[in-house]
């Protein structure tokens, strides 16, 4: 074997040992650490709220199953009286009394409702109630007119024609005007429409603190009720009485609107900023319910 063979072979030797020596020198160096598996979970009742009547149908609240809660006692929900009397409260939802409304010295809203002529009101009292336990909540209200359940055109909005004769004797008492004395602003903020539009939109001006508990409601955190009677004006005729029977009446369609707090990154943040922040940013987002 020549000396270049030789010295050919002896380096390709060096070589290899030397990537063996750099392989088990690298293996002695390599380290895999323990695994970290870090969990975020997600509320399915993070931002929840309902929008409740009780001077319309005696509900004043849902429960976490969505049965109608007429009243509460303390923490405990109360789910109807019996024979109506408010001294016998039914607690247990399976209960044949269950249901039942409290009695009052005045009827219901849905029945005065019925059969409306001149100087006739009925109470309605749109409520919203934050009934989710993680987040403060801005919340709005959209509200609509639409044809009544006898008409054939149910739940769809008003024509123009039929709008404009409505409005021209109904009255209701929104609580979105200034107070007079003293000046104060409303607790709700029409930022669209007006009384004589088909659709108008309320923001409310404060923010609706969290359930303490799921399904159990801090006292402040609902708002107070948007409006609280529907009235026929007096100045009605029998004309317009029998021309909004014929279009098989009238409903008011209301669809709540919440959306957690920290609806803007500002600097300071103050209520009042947030609150400006909530109406910019819209109902594009958060969590729409009626």
């Amino acid at each position: 074997m020549s000396n270049s063979k030789r010295n050919i072979l002896t380096v390709m030797a060096l070589v290899l040992v030397a990537a063996i020596t750099f392989w088990i020198t690298s293996a002695w160096l390599t380290k895999v650490t323990e695994v970290k598996t870090n969990n975020f979970t997600f509320s399915s009742n993070s931002l929840n709220a309902k929008l409740v009547e009780p001077d319309w149908d005696g509900i004043k609240y849902y429960d976490e199953d969505g049965d109608p809660v007429f009243d509460l006692d303390g923490d405990d929900p109360i789910y109807g009286y019996e024979d109506g009397d408010p001294t016998k409260p039914v607690k247990d939802k399976t209960s044949p009394h269950a249901g039942t409304k409290p009695n009052r010295p005045g009827p219901y809203g849905e029945d005065e409702g019925i059969n409306m002529i001149p100087g006739k009101s009925a109470p309605k009292d749109p409520t919203i109630v934050n009934t989710g336990a993680i987040s403060n909540a801005w919340v709005a209200v959209k509200m609509t007119y639409v044809y009544g359940a006898e008409s054939p055109k149910a739940g769809q909005p008003l024509d123009a024609g039929d709008l404009a004769r409505l409005v021209s004797v109904i009255d209701i008492d929104y609580n979105c005007e200034l107070s007079m004395p003293p000046m104060m602003l409303p607790e709700w903020d029409r930022i669209s429409g007006d009384h004589e539009t088909l659709t108008q939109v309320f923001y409310y001006r404060h923010l609706l603190p969290k359930a303490a508990v799921d399904g159990q409601y801090e006292e402040g955190g609902k708002t107070v009720p948007l409006f609280t009677t529907v009235k026929m004006k007096t100045s009605a005729t029998n004309a317009d009485v029998d021309f909004l029977a014929s279009i098989g009446g009238f409903a008011i369609k209301l669809e709540g609107f919440a959306a957690q707090e920290e609806v803007a990154e500002l600097n300071p943040p103050t209520v009042i900023d947030f609150y400006e922040a909530f109406k910019l940013w819209g109902t594009a987002g958060g969590v729409v319910f009626s």
